[in-house]
């Protein structure tokens, strides 16, 4: 989901929640990899996806993408793995809030 999703979502009553482990954290434009992958075929797909997303998440960009989110004046949201979540979870956007907590293990939800 993209920010711009995540914020239109948010507009509509729903909560976007962005996978800060995704590429909208790994390059700052992520569109035109997005347009490949929606191409790709399924040969060739592995592959790039894993050369895609060996592109190290970058701290910076949690924080942009989050503010971007929280510009639209909705609720904001991000998912980072249990393995990432000490790693990243400070490059949250700091504007006196909790930082919203999403865990992907099975076993917590």
């Amino acid at each position: 989901m993209s920010p711009a999703t995540a914020a239109m979502l948010g507009q509509l009553g729903g909560l976007g929640v962005l996978d800060l482990e995704g590429l909208w954290t790994r390059y700052d434009d992520p569109a035109p990899l997005l347009t490949e992958i929606a191409q790709l075929d399924d040969a060739q797909s592995t592959r790039r996806m894993q050369e895609i997303y060996a592109a190290p998440i970058v701290p910076e960009l949690i924080t942009q993408r989050l503010r971007e989110i929280r510009a639209a004046g909705v609720t904001v949201a991000g998912a980072l793995s249990p393995q990432r979540t000490q790693e990243h979870w400070r490059h949250r956007d700091r504007r006196g809030r909790r930082p919203v907590r999403h865990s992907r293990d099975d076993r917590l939800g």
